[in-house]
């Protein structure tokens, strides 16, 4: 089945809720923050969010806070396409930086980023 990723907003969240468990509108209301989701249909398969944040040189960067994608949509390019999409916005949004934390004991996760052009 075909997926497709765009970016998610108040309305959205309760799509997010059974399979992710955590979403409430306010939150997606919240300046700065900004989600992007994957969809199958109408189903939700992916999800990815974080924070525009401000540097103590007056620019902004990007906290990639968050990537999930559900099991049985994994190795289908759907991590690499909202990770790239938060990027974009990210970078449309004036952020000089993108960032993100991970463990090394995690390359699943390691390769989605490299896929997406991120890197240590």
């Amino acid at each position: 089945m075909a997926w497709t990723v765009r970016r998610l907003f108040p309305a959205d969240a309760a799509a997010f809720e059974k399979d992710f468990g955590f979403w409430e509108a306010a939150f997606l209301s919240h300046p700065g923050t900004v989600a992007f989701g994957a969809f199958a249909g109408e189903t939700a398969v992916g999800l990815g969010w974080g924070f525009v944040l401000p540097r103590p040189d007056g620019e902004q960067m990007f906290f990639l806070y968050s990537l999930d994608v559900l099991s049985a949509w994994r190795n289908r390019g759907i991590g690499t396409a909202i990770v790239k999409e938060l990027c974009g916005f990210a970078e449309e949004s004036g952020c000089r930086k993108v960032f993100l934390l991970t463990e090394e004991s995690n390359p699943a996760a390691c390769r989605v980023y490299e896929k997406a052009g991120l890197s240590a």
